[in-house]
């Protein structure tokens, strides 16, 4: 076990911290890079301190600069330099990271520096059926549907550029229909990756996989990464967990090259594999670091929890757990209560049988820790979105107040998206763009007033000299006033699109504040889009009533009281995708959701996968389990919809059943 000031104070790198739940990761980094810049001298542009959300990126801002200004009362006029130079750190998502390194040289990989990022959607959708038509099948086609074809394509692609790795299709002697499909896709996947790269190159688009890729790429140029490093001497990552395969890869170039690299995560937490994170990914770039005279330390004191959770969590996680006699990985680091924890009794608690109204309403009532628990200490958790809009309705009924905390970004609300496809044409869009503004809410605002299109788009040209002159809010406040977008969400009581462009017009303010040009703050924002990062959208409930979320969506925050929902739920361990890829196994498909209803063979090697599907979802699954209970200060209820003893009935005739609830009772 390794202690706060031993890893602040070391200047041996690179460096990893496996930090379990609650022992302070944001607190340590910030705490880290305020050293180097306080007492080491390190000056702050030197330092990049990357992170996975935008969320994150600004907890860690407002930390670090709150420590600064704490240093700079005593008068020191190099702090109060370093907090003016403030606007120039790095400190911001792996892709801004990653954006602001191609932006400098694009011109050397052969990309268009005014490069825009989009997804791509429609034009994947058009390239994809493209080549299938032209690569006709009947043998295929007589079997599987075209369309069924052309979204495997798609799928395909975007799954391999989320993981960051490559797809090296191999080909077989045809024997099944689904061998024969895997030799039809050794012959078009290639020709589609080709194609779409022209097709990007074309357009000048990238997405945001890219940014990765061609950041890699750029450091594995020999002439320009000397550039890049000299502006870099060091480099922190938190939630590392997080990464995928080419984003280690990132890291590991770096370390390569001398930056002081310093990686901060915890595998138990690693719960994102939908979005392509591995944790097999953070377990190499360990390794690279050990490999390459790196310093390993841990952190276990949590400073979250009361004593009681801590050491339930502790004996649960320290159990083996088994799926039909195979054996669940969980790599478990006990938790250590921090000297000051208290040891209050039942802090876990199970319920059967009662309702989620009634729970809360008995913990709402109770007297506990000296203090009064109201429904603002009280969060709901749920594994599904689905579980939880059931909740809240269920709560709502019974007049408990109730607001939602769900992972939709304001950088994923209509609003805002629209606000962006005014913003990105009136920079110099083309009439694609300008066409995209009819199916926006300022033109159904400005038609609700009477205005016709071309007085529409007469006022939004007006704006062009706006945005070149003043600036990015100007041009907006513009926009918003002459299409009447404001008076049309009060009049529609869209309360939610009102709070969410005063919160907008926050963000702006702020990312002028740091300098930055009009261009340089869309291209941002359009990073923020196209990423989709967690800035959450304002709560317009009120404020004491029940929080329902995700386990999810809550990673990262904590509460006086989790309730969690639903724990005898059967787990999604049969949760399967169309395809499976690996690089060992190659490419096998899943004849149940591919042709569900026709009369076909299933892909044996896609059934030989199976087990192992299984085993990565209920192993994903103990990591959810081990994040949801920690999320506790002082009290864990878990609450069944069935008694113990159908939940023992069940597991008793039904081996394929799993749930938290049964993994608690190691039933």
């Amino acid at each position: 076990m390794s202690n706060f000031n031993e890893i602040i104070y070391s200047c041996h790198y690179p460096a990893d911290v496996l930090a379990s739940a609650g022992t302070g990761k944001t607190e340590l980094i910030t705490r880290k890079v305020s050293h180097l810049i306080i007492n080491e001298g390190v000056d702050i542009d030197k330092i990049a301190l990357i992170t996975f959300t935008n969320k994150a990126t600004a907890e860690t801002t407002v930390r670090l600069k709150n420590k600064l200004y704490n240093a700079w009362k005593d008068g020191n006029d190099r702090i109060r330099k370093q907090i003016d130079k403030f606007s120039m750190s790095k400190i911001s998502t792996i892709h801004v990271f990653c954006d602001n390194i191609i932006r400098q040289y694009s011109y050397e990989i052969g990309l268009c520096p005014n490069y825009k990022i989009s997804n791509l959607t429609l034009e994947k959708d058009r390239l994809a059926n493209e080549i299938v038509k032209d690569n006709y099948d009947e043998k295929i086609f007589e079997q599987i549907p075209m369309y069924k074809i052309v979204k495997l394509l798609i799928d395909l692609e975007e799954k391999a550029s989320d993981k960051g790795i490559d797809v090296v299709l191999k080909k077989y002697k045809t024997l099944t229909l689904w061998d024969y499909l895997r030799n039809y896709f050794y012959k078009i996947y290639p020709i589609y990756k080709s194609k779409l790269e022209e097709l990007k190159l074309e357009l000048g688009i990238i997405t945001t996989n890219d940014l990765i890729k061609f950041a890699v790429e750029i450091l594995r140029n020999k002439k320009i990464a000397p550039h890049i490093i000299n502006t870099i001497e060091y480099l922190f990552l938190d939630e590392a967990q997080d990464i995928n395969f080419e984003q280690a890869t990132l890291m590991e170039l770096l370390i390569d090259y001398g930056v002081k690299v310093f990686v901060v995560g915890d595998e138990k937490q690693s719960i994102y594999g939908f979005r392509g994170s591995d944790k097999n990914a953070f377990n190499h770039l360990i390794s690279y670091i050990s490999a390459h005279n790196g310093k390993h330390y841990t952190l276990e004191v949590n400073f979250r929890s009361n004593k009681f959770i801590i050491d339930k969590v502790n004996s649960l996680f320290s159990r083996t757990f088994k799926y039909k006699k195979h054996k669940l990985n969980f790599n478990n680091q006990k938790l250590i209560a921090n000297a000051n924890a208290e040891n209050i009794d039942k802090s876990i608690e199970i319920t059967f049988d009662k309702s989620l109204a009634e729970i809360i309403k008995k913990v709402a009532q109770n007297i506990e820790y000296g203090n009064f628990v109201g429904y603002n200490d009280i969060v709901v958790l749920c594994r599904t979105n689905k579980e939880v809009l059931k909740a809240y309705y269920q709560l709502k009924r019974e007049n408990i107040p109730v607001q939602l905390y769900l992972s939709k970004s304001i950088y994923k609300s209509k609003v805002i998206v629209d606000i962006l496809k005014l913003l990105n044409y009136i920079a110099g869009g083309s009439k694609l763009e300008k066409a995209e503004l009819f199916y926006t809410d300022l033109y159904v605002s400005a038609n609700a007033h009477h205005i016709t299109e071309q007085e529409f788009y007469d006022r939004v040209d007006s704006s062009i000299k706006t945005f070149k002159q003043e600036g990015i809010l100007p041009a907006i406040s513009q926009n918003l006033d002459n299409c009447y977008l404001l008076e049309y969400y009060a009049k529609t009581k869209n309360k939610q699109a009102l709070a969410n462009i005063q919160r907008f017009y926050e963000i702006l303010r702020d990312l002028q504040n740091e300098n930055l040009t009009s261009m340089e703050i869309l291209n941002y924002l359009n990073v923020m889009v196209i990423t989709g990062q967690e800035e959450n959208q304002p709560q317009t409930n009120q404020e004491n009533s029940v929080t329902i979320s995700t386990i999810h969506t809550f990673k990262g925050l904590d509460s006086n009281v989790i309730i969690v929902n639903e724990v005898d739920n059967n787990l999604n361990k049969n949760q399967f995708a169309d395809f499976y890829y690996t690089e060992s196994e190659g490419l096998s498909f899943n004849k149940d959701t591919i042709v569900p209803n026709a009369n076909l063979e299933k892909d044996i090697n896609f059934e030989t996968s199976k087990k192992q599907i299984i085993i990565d979802n209920l192993e994903e699954e103990l990591r959810l389990m081990y994040v949801m209970l920690t999320r506790a200060r002082n009290k864990v209820v878990l609450n069944s919809r069935k008694t113990l003893e159908k939940v023992k009935y069940q597991s008793a005739q039904n081996n394929e059943y799993v749930s938290y609830l049964r993994w608690f009772y190691n039933i």
